[in-house]
């Protein structure tokens, strides 16, 4: 176990476990049902896991730690490869009811994973955790308070870093507080103007990593609205959430992004382009990625309650500038 993982644990045992949750949990398969008597959560947090056996033993020590109790944990694990990833998700689930486990026969592929998480949910607050993360032990517990102290909140966040499988704090990311600040408590024509006209590179997919309103996110379409290959399509949904609520921060430092490198699950909406394709046939498929993203965000503009003629208009121009930008950039770099 790595030194990050020992942290995370440091303070846990199975008698403690034991005591706070009761009965173990349960290993499903992916078509089975709950049982009818099970009591709603009221934070549902979503695991896809594939192949990272340490990195999800890490994440479950966190969110099983969490100061904030009354969750409900699922985990799916994407047809591993590795039996070790069951492994550590059995151990976890014999030892604490809240987890529930799901073995998906066939390997579903990263956005489908995304996805079936969210579905088992029945938490009015909704989170994903990602297998290579980390969490203070308040992180849920403070997000909730933002959410529940304001009905106008869809999506609640915090400071965050990355942090290498060490726990050292690498320096992926400037400092995204200030940015996060651009369009929190924002009228929605201000704060989708400045969500959008972010660098995608500074970090603000990770939104998505937010504790979220499951109604606003549900009505927002998902995963569902962007379908399977859409480069950017965290940040759509993020994006989608922000043209229906506010969002809420917490200053403090309470999410540690992982720098391991991508799983070959995770690896399907990462933009990478083939490497042996022509220069004519990489300029195409990176113009062809972004105007599809951008396209997304004409459709959530477009859409979005709440805004002017006049706003519309000049989220569009905004839009349309950033896809220039791209395009240069395309024409340059590919």
């Amino acid at each position: 176990m790595s030194i990050r993982s020992h942290l995370c644990c440091i303070n846990s045992s199975l008698s403690d476990l034991d005591t706070v949750n009761g009965t173990a949990g349960a290993s499903r398969s992916p078509n089975s049902t709950a049982p009818t008597e099970r009591r709603a959560a009221l934070v549902s947090v979503g695991i896809p896991t594939f192949n990272r056996p340490e990195g999800l033993r890490r994440t479950l020590c966190c969110i099983t730690q969490q100061s904030y109790k009354n969750l409900e944990i699922i985990v799916s694990d994407n047809s591993s490869t590795q039996p070790s990833v069951a492994q550590v998700a059995e151990e976890f689930s014999s030892r604490d009811k809240r987890v529930r486990i799901y073995h998906q026969p066939t390997n579903i592929g990263p956005t489908r994973n995304f996805r079936f998480v969210l579905e088992q949910a029945t938490g009015e607050y909704f989170m994903w955790a990602a297998d290579d993360d980390s969490w203070e032990p308040d992180f849920v517990e403070r997000l909730v308070l933002l959410l529940e102290g304001d009905d106008s909140v869809g999506i609640a966040f915090c400071n965050f870093d990355a942090r290498d499988r060490k726990g050292r704090r690498a320096g992926a990311y400037p400092d995204f507080l200030p940015l996060l600040r651009a369009y929190e408590g924002k009228p929605v024509a201000q704060r989708l103007a400045a969500y959008i006209s972010q660098e995608e590179f500074f970090g603000k997919a990770n939104l998505i990593y937010g504790l979220f309103r499951r109604s606003v996110l549900e009505s927002a379409g998902g995963i569902r609205a962007w379908g399977l290959g859409w480069w950017g399509a965290d940040m759509l949904i993020a994006c989608g959430v922000l043209a229906r609520a506010k969002l809420a921060v917490v200053p403090e430092l309470l999410y540690h992004v992982g720098t391991e490198p991508l799983s070959s699950d995770r690896a399907e909406n990462s933009g990478a382009l083939k490497p042996f394709a022509s220069r004519p046939r990489r300029i195409a498929e990176a113009i062809g990625r972004h105007t599809g993203y951008m396209y997304g965000y004409c459709r959530i503009v477009a859409h979005a309650r709440g805004l002017s003629l006049g706003e519309r208009v000049r989220l569009f121009v905004i839009i349309f500038r950033r896809l220039a930008t791209f395009v240069l950039r395309d024409l340059t770099t590919a």
